[in-house]
């Protein structure tokens, strides 16, 4: 009777970590599209900018 309980702690314990593991992978697939936006935002607002002294000059 122990063994099949340890083994079914030990499956738990698994599907445990791997949804530890996918939630951390939603989070940092996230982050980076956050970090990718930001990043394509102030490369316009560069461009905007360069361009726009063009006109001002």
């Amino acid at each position: 009777m122990f063994f099949p309980f340890l083994a079914a702690a030990i499956v738990a314990a698994g599907a445990v970590k791997l949804g530890a593991m996918t939630t951390m992978v939603s989070v940092l697939s996230l982050a980076l599209q956050a970090l990718i936006l930001a990043n394509l935002l102030g490369a316009g607002y560069l461009v905007w900018r360069h361009f726009r002294g063009d006109q001002q000059q």
